[in-house]
This record gives C-alpha cells, structure tokens and sequence, in this order.
C-alpha cells in the first residue's frame, strides 16, 4: 500500500540517470508546522535539491520526523503516542503552547498545485484528528478553491477531481485520516496525493556491522526501492544491473573515481533461489570479493551511490548526515551523484560536514537556526554579502563560512 505507481508523473520511466522529461515532476513547495516539538509559525520553501545545516537542536532531524510522521499517518491510524518513533516519554508538542499538531504542504501533482492540511489534537493517549482539508491552491487569489477532501472531526465528503460530484459523508475512526482511506484510483486526486505522500522514504546512516542485511544476498526484484535500511542492497545493485545499464555505467564510474583500485561490479546468484549478491572486483586482489568483504566507508558508499543512481528513487527524498564513515575524498563524487538524483528526485539532505556543503550552490543551502526557541529555516543566499564572497572565492567560501558560523548567522 502506497507505493507511488502514476506513470505521468514517476520519474521510472527513464532509464538514463540524467534525462528529463517534459512533465514537471512531483515535489514539495512549501512546508507549515506548528506545535510539533520545536516548531511554532515554521514555514519552509524546499527546492529540487536542498541541503540543510545548522547547529545541534536546531531542527533539522524534527523537520525530517514531522514529514515521516504524515508518511506514517497516510497509511496507518495515529498510536496512542501519535508520533510511533517517539514513543509517550518525549515532548512532542512545542513548549507553551496547546497539545496541537498542525502540518501543511503545498506541491506540485497530477498537473495541479494542492494543498494538504492536518491538524492532530491531543493529549498524548487520545489523538484526535481535527481538521484535514485536500484542495487546489490557485495563484489568482480570486479563484476559489477547490477541495477533494474536507473533514472536520472524522466526518467529511471526498471528491475524485474538480468535475467529480462529492461522495456520500464518510465518517472516520477519530485518530485516522480520511488521505489512508483514498486508495481507489477512481478517487484520482485524493488517491494520487495519498500515493505521492506514502512514497516518501527517510535514508540515515546503514547498519554495515558483520552478518548486517546490507552484506547479505537479497531476493532480485527488479522494481526494488532502495529500502530504508539499506537491507536490499544487493536487490538494488542487482536491478540497476539487469534493467538500466546507463545508470549502471554511472555507478562504476563513480565508484572508480572515489575506490583506488576499484575494477569493476557485478551480481551474482548466491544464497537461496533467486537471491543474488554484490560482487566487487579489485586490482591486485586475485580472488572475488563480495559485499561481506568490502570496509565500513566502501560500503557505506557504495549504498549511497547505488540509492543516488536508482531509477526507482521515490518522489521525495530525505537524506540524514550522509558523509558520516567517508573519506572526505569521497565527498564530491557523492555530491555529485546527488545533484544528477536531484533532477529525478527532490532531495532534502541534512549534513553537518563543510567540505561535503562546499560541492554545492550557495542557493541550494537552507540553514535551519533557533530563534526564541523555535526552529526557522532561512537560505543564506538571501544575503547580498555572502553571495559575494562565495561569487569571489567560490565553493571554499561556502566552507570557510559555514566552520565559522557567518554562513547560519547572517542571513
């Protein structure tokens, strides 16, 4: 349930990594949150390809946690802690303020500008949803919405699209959105947006210990999205192989350029009937060696480049601290695979490592900072005088800056 399958709009049609296609893709506008853990009033404008910083507590990690929790929440009913990965000890309302989560998005869908809203009422124990509304959001300010879904309470009526006449009422369990029930495709709209937001998928540091799931051997799927966890890996690499050899080339030649020695990939059947493995082939090393062999950082990189060159990326994509056990070598080849991701993918990238920051455009860094005790996000290329100095120096300067705090302070 909710993978994202509309063949307009995915992005997995196109076998070569960096071709486009005419139809604008899927992605976030505009992000509202207020009462959720450090958020009050917080408005933020992702772009294809954002890369936050920002101090400890500053937000980025919440940023990450509120848009999973709505992942979470279009697909299954709200816990009684509402937030699953929190669990009843944490503050998960914003301090001072009402036991009240109100989410809003904007995006790009199905040829439309939609608007979603949400709003979850406590307390802890007894969520309630309050309000949920799925609608047009028109740029003529004279022009009336229209809404596809609107429920106040956990009753409501759903239309399919603007043509389509309203369902009869529909009545909702009280900590279950109306958006998990929109799964028919004759509900168009309200099915494709339930479908965009379930798809999104959270990337963090991978378990790569002895005997982890990204060592082992997985079953070939040829539709196989990079899992959360990395645990497909061999899944991956084994459908970039069978089914999309130009995005292929782009990994081995990524890899060569970051991996001395490195010769060549491959998969191969190991394990069970249908299972395969990653096969790495290295210079001056006789025998062949597989993704059990290979180091901590080469395989953290090599989950990174496989994610980043994946036809089958999801529509939105959050990346968490994607340098931790790399060698700064590696940096600007993965940052550059992330940039050709971003053209299929819209990427939000959390980093806190100032060489891996300067491989990209001033205008693509948003700095996420504290202010009173609520996380704003603010981008740095608002700044005239930094957008000099990086105009002057270059990607040096977007280091320089950041290790001394101007790039999170002066805008």
């Amino acid at each position: 349930m909710g993978e994202y399958q509309d063949d307009e709009l995915s992005a997995d049609s196109e076998d070569e990594v960096g071709m486009l296609t005419d139809v604008p893709l899927p992605r976030i506008e505009r992000i509202e949150i207020s009462g959720y853990r450090p958020f009050s009033t917080f408005v933020a404008s992702p772009g294809p390809l954002t890369v936050l910083i920002g101090a400890n507590a500053s937000g980025k990690s919440s940023l990450f946690d509120a848009l999973r929790l709505l992942t979470y929440a279009a697909q299954s009913p709200l816990p009684p802690e509402i937030d699953p990965r929190l669990g009843t000890s944490a503050a998960l309302f914003h301090a001072g303020g009402p036991p009240r989560i109100d989410l809003g998005i904007r995006t790009q869908l199905a040829g439309r500008s939609l608007r979603y809203e949400v709003s979850v009422e406590g307390p802890v124990g007894t969520p309630r949803i309050a309000r949920e509304l799925l609608a047009t959001a028109p740029t003529d300010p004279e022009a009336k919405p229209h809404a596809f879904l609107d429920f106040h309470y956990g009753t409501g009526r759903v239309a399919a699209s603007e043509d389509a006449v309203r369902t009869p009422q529909w009545t909702m369990s009280p900590n279950e959105l109306a958006l998990r029930r929109a799964l028919f495709p004759d509900l168009d709209v309200p099915a494709k947006f339930q479908g965009f937001v379930s798809s999104w998928r959270f990337y963090g540091d991978i378990d790569v210990s002895p005997g982890a799931a990204t060592r082992r051997p997985a079953y070939v799927d040829e539709f196989a999205v990079p899992a959360e966890d990395g645990g497909n890996l061999s899944a991956v690499l084994s459908s970039l192989f069978l089914e999309h050899p130009d995005a292929w080339g782009e990994l081995e030649t990524a890899l060569r350029s970051a991996i001395p020695g490195f010769e060549s990939i491959t998969v191969k059947p190991r394990g069970a009937k249908g299972m395969v493995i990653g096969v790495w082939r290295e210079r001056g090393v006789k025998d062949e060696l597989t993704l059990v062999d290979l180091s901590d950082g080469t395989l953290r990189l090599l989950w990174w480049l496989a994610l980043a060159f994946s036809p089958k990326l999801p529509p939105v994509v959050c990346i968490d601290e994607p340098e931790l056990g790399l060698h700064p070598r590696v940096l600007p080849i993965l940052a550059g695979a992330f940039k050709l991701a971003s053209a299929r993918s819209q990427l939000l990238i959390a980093t806190h490592s100032p060489h891996f920051l300067s491989q990209f455009e001033l205008e693509d860094i948003a700095v996420m900072r504290k202010e009173d005790g609520r996380a704003r996000f603010v981008r740095p290329a608002t700044s005239d005088a930094l957008r000099r100095e990086v105009a002057e120096i270059g990607g040096e300067a977007i280091a320089k800056l950041f290790l001394s705090e101007e790039l999170e302070v002066l805008p």
